[in-house]
């Protein structure tokens, strides 16, 4: 039995299978913001000024805000534990 899903496993299967040790980890997205952007982020939320933290942000591509967004949350639920 184990020798007629076999051969449909090989149709599925587009790229050679890997040799041991062949097999790589999945890289981790890059990170957009640079650890100086994080820092200032981190800064101006601290300031409690709405309006000039909007300003800033605005200097910023929408992936770099969105990635600001996700680690200084990821942050403040730690900070909070």
């Amino acid at each position: 039995m184990s020798a007629a899903f076999a051969e449909v496993r090989r149709d599925i299967i587009k790229e050679p299978p890997a040799e041991p040790g062949e097999i790589k980890e999945p890289e981790p997205p890059p990170e957009c913001a640079a650890a100086s952007t994080l820092a200032a982020a981190s800064y101006l939320v601290a300031q409690r000024d709405p309006e000039r933290l909007r300003q800033w942000l605005a200097n910023h591509s929408a992936e770099e805000r969105r990635d600001i967004f996700t680690r200084l949350s990821k942050g403040s639920r730690h900070a909070a534990a």
